[in-house]
């Protein structure tokens, strides 16, 4: 039972690292390098809430990756503004 818990807790843990730059205030880029917007929210799914050009959209948390330090989607900004 103790392994089980510590397995969940570790899944848990690739969670948390892999979001840890995703958090409110940090700045969301699109899979071409172009700014998105704000983080305004990180939900607990990993999907962020964004401002982008005075709109909160959804951006799933799926798409989100961050190399060298930045928060990125692998999503084009043109298809998050598309986006509710």
């Amino acid at each position: 039972m103790k392994k089980l818990i510590f397995a969940v807790l570790l899944a848990g843990a690739g969670f948390t690292q892999a979001h840890a730059e995703a958090r409110r205030g940090a700045i969301l880029f699109d899979v071409e390098g172009h700014r998105v917007g704000e983080i305004s929210r990180v939900l607990e799914d990993g999907s962020l809430k964004v401002i982008v050009a005075d709109r909160m959209v959804t951006v799933p948390g799926a798409s989100i990756s961050q190399p060298a330090n930045k928060v990125v989607t692998s999503l084009k900004r043109k298809d998050i503004m598309k986006s509710r």
